[in-house]
């Protein structure tokens, strides 16, 4: 099961220029654009926790996912505490620093927005 952290929310116009301004602002790299849907990630490699991020407009509502990636050698040194994929809400004890790191860049698209930030 996975556990992401989503947001719905309006939107009028074009988001897009000002997602990618953020996105390259804030290190996360685009992995899938198409058209109405893209996804980013910040952070690569066998002892890094990828940020991922998912944002999906349909009409004016557009819908955000975002969540902290754990790759299979982090959840064996974790001896499976560490779920392969966890939101970015504060609380809890697992992948901490990660999730921080996510949830403040987040929030600054999310202000960006005018869309209230995720605790």
């Amino acid at each position: 099961m996975t556990q992401r952290t989503q947001v719905s929310f309006q939107a009028n116009g074009d988001i897009w220029p000002l997602v990618d301004g953020w996105a390259s602002a804030n290190g996360y790299n685009r992995k899938a654009p198409t058209g109405s849907e893209r996804l980013y990630q910040k952070g690569t490699g066998m002892m890094v926790a990828p940020m991922m991020l998912s944002i999906r407009q349909e009409g004016a509502i557009t819908m955000l996912e975002a969540w902290v990636r754990c790759n299979m050698f982090m959840r064996i040194t974790s001896f499976f505490i560490l779920p392969a994929e966890i939101g970015i809400e504060s609380g809890g004890f697992k992948a901490v620093l990660p999730r921080k790191i996510a949830r403040d860049a987040v929030n600054g698209l999310l202000h960006q927005l005018g869309v209230p930030l995720i605790p």
